[in-house]
């Protein structure tokens, strides 16, 4: 199979040193024990791409590889590494150690390939759309919005969560309901004039004791008028009370009332992410 790629991912390992900037000293340990691990072995059997060793420079990692004389990179070689060290879900390592990583690629003890990756590189992304409009929860509305990379996508465990984004702690729900009355664009516009009223369709949509949202303001989503709020979701779990940092987005488009929502259960707030995914929303009932 001459124009497949091996990809071999340094966190097939597990190293369990995570929440700290490594020092040069650790980088070159952990080298030293993958070094151990893959040098001589048969990485593909298909291919016949063999392990040749792990070093570390300074702050980077490089893994190294013999490949057969019929194999070649593909084209857009760092990208589709970069995007399988995040759909992985292993890179904790690199982005909590600020930890680079290299692939050297030999045939004949000759470096024919090398691809850098920053440690930067590896943070959140997003994937590709999923399209929503046929699902059954989503009563006709007509939309999608894009998968971050590493995220599992699942299927909403509620009767009108259409789907559930999550990945470490942090949840991103998309919910549908239809409303049983046609508001238009205009309509929606006037409801949502002033953040007092705001927060006044906010307090009554989501009156929940554990979620308290404040501080709505009007906000646009492919041109349609939306609430943006933020607040706290407070949860008890095999008695332990665990505070969440939400963001929510929510509006009526024709007869469905929809809302985004992201939650996070750690001391960072992910709002950033949050918004891109949310960013990333296509409503295609208006084209």
């Amino acid at each position: 199979m001459k124009h497949r790629i091996f990809i071999f991912i340094a966190l097939t390992f597990s190293l369990n040193l995570v929440s700290q900037v490594f020092s040069v000293e650790d980088i070159k340990s952990y080298s030293s024990m993958l070094n151990d691990r893959i040098k001589g072995i048969t990485i593909d059997p298909a291919t016949g791409v063999k392990g040749r060793g792990v070093i570390s420079i300074e702050r980077k990692l490089i893994f190294q590889y013999d490949v057969p004389e019929d194999w070649y990179p593909l084209h857009n070689i760092k990208e589709v590494l970069t995007r399988s060290l995040i759909e992985s879900g292993n890179t904790s390592l690199y982005l909590e150690g600020k930890v680079d990583v290299g692939y050297f690629y030999y045939k004949s003890d000759r470096v024919i390939k090398m691809v850098n990756i920053d440690w930067k590189d590896l943070k959140f992304k997003l994937g590709d759309y999923i399209e929503l409009t046929n699902h059954p929860k989503s009563n006709g509305l007509e939309f999608k919005l894009k998968v971050p990379l590493g995220w599992d996508a699942e299927e909403g465990n509620g009767p009108h969560i259409v789907k559930k984004f999550s990945a470490d702690g942090k949840i991103y729900l998309i919910y549908v309901k239809e409303t049983g009355q046609f508001l238009s664009k205009k309509d929606v516009r006037d409801l949502f004039s002033n953040e007092t009223e705001a927060q006044e369709f906010v307090n009554e949509f989501f009156n929940n004791e554990e979620l308290k949202l404040n501080n709505s303001k009007f906000v646009t989503i492919e041109n349609h008028p939306f609430v943006y709020s933020h607040g706290t979701l407070r949860k008890e779990r095999m008695g332990v009370e665990i505070e969440g940092k939400v963001h929510l987005w929510f509006s009526f488009i024709e007869d469905q009332y929809i809302y985004f929502m992201g939650t996070s259960y750690s001391n960072e707030d992910y709002k950033n992410e949050f918004f891109e995914i949310t960013n990333s929303i296509k409503l295609l009932n208006q084209y």
